[in-house]
């Protein structure tokens, strides 16, 4: 995982190696004319400042995915590999700040003197996995805001079950992250963190039947809501008396962002309990 200026390098690099194999391919005659237009324009543009570039390899992208996916004639392995990098380069320069920082700070640590010098091998391992377990869940977090309105309500559900438990288990990886290193730590001990955890737990933990307020409850998608990407409406029914409930009203937006903040002051803690003294080796 790296920072937008290492993934605007990256970016810079990628479009150079795809104009490089472009050029020697077999068949890119026959690839569509928009997806050849657009291979012109990243050359025009190869060695200007990073915004015309960066727009014409999301350019390229959004023209040759179609074909890169269906793997036609033009699209040899190597190429395919190089327009999937490219498109994966450019989701992560689009993440938030917050998302940035959370994955430098898993870079950070696992860059730092202490992981080498003071942990066993078995420690470095589940240090290394907390870490990757952070990153990928930050990575889906994310992955939640850049989608599209949803068509269906099955996308919905699934999206929004993705995203809550995402969010758990970043939590989780983070605090593990802390235990390895000798920090111990909880993620709901905010009214943000616990907010998210409630929610994930009445959404994809434990809908039917879980506790609240000294009671069993049964909590239920609003479906009237239920394709609407920006919300996450709950509603809940005490199991002894139906006519007994509640409901519960989240903007996705707001879990996102105190989601990936609540991660990145976890981590934050763990990382100023290093030796800050000593310099991060390479």
């Amino acid at each position: 995982m790296t920072t937008p200026t290492d993934l605007r390098s990256k970016i810079r690099q990628a479009a150079k190696a795809v104009l490089s194999y472009w050029n020697d391919a077999p068949n890119t005659s026959v690839a569509p004319a928009k997806v050849r237009s657009a291979i012109t324009r990243l050359s025009v543009v190869l060695d200007s400042s990073d915004g015309p570039l960066l727009r014409a390899a999301e350019r390229l992208v959004r023209a040759a995915m179609p074909s890169i996916d269906l793997e036609r004639s033009w699209t040899t392995e190597p190429l395919r590999a190089l327009i999937r990098y490219l498109l994966t380069l450019s989701r992560q320069l689009h993440y938030s700040p917050v998302a940035h920082e959370n994955l430098d700070l898993c870079d950070q640590m696992r860059r730092a003197p202490n992981v080498v010098a003071d942990l066993d091998e078995n420690q470095r391992n589940q240090l290394l996995s907390a870490l990757m377990v952070v990153e990928d869940a930050t990575c889906a977090i994310e992955g939640y805001r850049s989608l599209p309105q949803f068509g269906h309500v099955d996308e919905a559900y699934l999206a929004k079950y993705g995203l809550m438990q995402a969010l758990q288990l970043g939590f989780d990886a983070a605090v593990s992250v802390g235990r390895v290193l000798g920090t111990e730590q909880r993620a709901d001990t905010t009214r943000e963190g616990k907010s998210i955890k409630i929610t994930r737990t009445v959404v994809a933990g434990h809908p039917l039947g879980g506790n609240m307020q000294g009671q069993s409850w049964q909590h239920y998608h609003d479906r009237a809501s239920a394709h609407d990407k920006s919300v996450i409406k709950i509603m809940s029914f005490a199991s002894r008396d139906a006519t007994e409930w509640t409901g519960l009203t989240q903007s996705t937006v707001k879990l996102m962002d105190d989601g990936l903040v609540v991660i990145r002051d976890l981590l934050r803690v763990v990382l100023a309990g290093l030796h800050p003294a000593k310099d991060l080796v390479e």
